[in-house]
């Protein structure tokens, strides 16, 4: 059970690694925010933050100066990820809305209070040791830009169907579209499943319970690498497809 569970989350560490890094070499070339914004978002999110957080907590045999260097890791760049995550939702899909500023401006600065409520209070020990104090509302605040960029890209594929069936949008984009609005979506179930486990005190490593929190991390992972990185057979079929139509 605790191998399959590392593998079902692996799934998506691994996925958001590839991708962000493609994603981040892309804006090189391109000089384009978004893909820069998205990329680096999911390596700090996924690839980083939260696994490191769960080495702090979990990794017993390190030094406990260590392992609250590895949280402190963690937090920032589980905040500045998920920043960045909010900045790419709203660069794409909602940049000309007044209201996303102040969405943005507020996330940004809850996640700041919380960070420094925690390190100014009862410290990250206490985090680590017994999750204790005010970084236990950060685990439902990340969850903000992953639902949002869910609804949004579901959103913007329903549009752009209708437009598909005229002849006026590219498949293969309106299919990205798609598919990362299932990333998404899969990604907040598996981290809200998660949350409420650890508020009820239930391991997610091991644990029945904990494996089928974890378990939409793979589907997220399979759409995320096919959103981004699709082989070619992949790209023909999703064009077969469309022309059938």
């Amino acid at each position: 059970m605790q191998l399959l569970g590392a593998l079902l989350g692996g799934s998506f560490v691994l996925a958001s690694l590839f991708v962000g890094l493609r994603l981040v070499w892309l804006a090189q070339e391109t000089r384009k925010s978004p893909e820069l914004l998205v990329g680096a978002g999911l390596i700090l999110l996924s690839v980083l933050g939260y696994p490191m957080m769960t080495v702090a907590r979990k990794a017993e045999a390190l030094t406990e100066p260590t392992r609250i260097g590895v949280a402190i890791a963690a937090a920032l760049c589980l905040a500045v990820g998920g920043f960045l995550m909010v900045l790419f939702v709203r660069r794409v899909f909602r940049q000309d809305a007044p209201w996303t500023t102040w969405l943005a401006a507020g996330y940004a600065g809850i996640a700041t209070a919380v960070f420094v409520s925690q390190t100014a209070g009862p410290g990250w020990w206490a985090w680590v040791s017994e999750q204790r104090g005010s970084w236990a509302g950060a685990r439902w605040l990340f969850l903000v830009p992953i639902g949002w960029g869910a609804v949004e890209s579901l959103r913007y594929w329903t549009l752009l169907r209708r437009r598909l069936v005229l002849g006026l949008a590219d498949p293969i984009v309106v299919d990205r579209f798609r598919l990362f609005g299932i990333a998404m979506s899969a990604g907040l179930v598996a981290n809200t499943a998660t949350v409420i486990c650890q508020i009820l005190g239930i391991e997610i490593v091991g644990t029945v319970a904990g494996t089928v929190a974890v378990s939409p991390a793979s589907i997220a992972a399979v759409a995320l690498w096919l959103a981004f990185l699709p082989p070619r057979t992949y790209l023909a079929r999703v064009q077969r497809i469309a022309a059938r139509a």
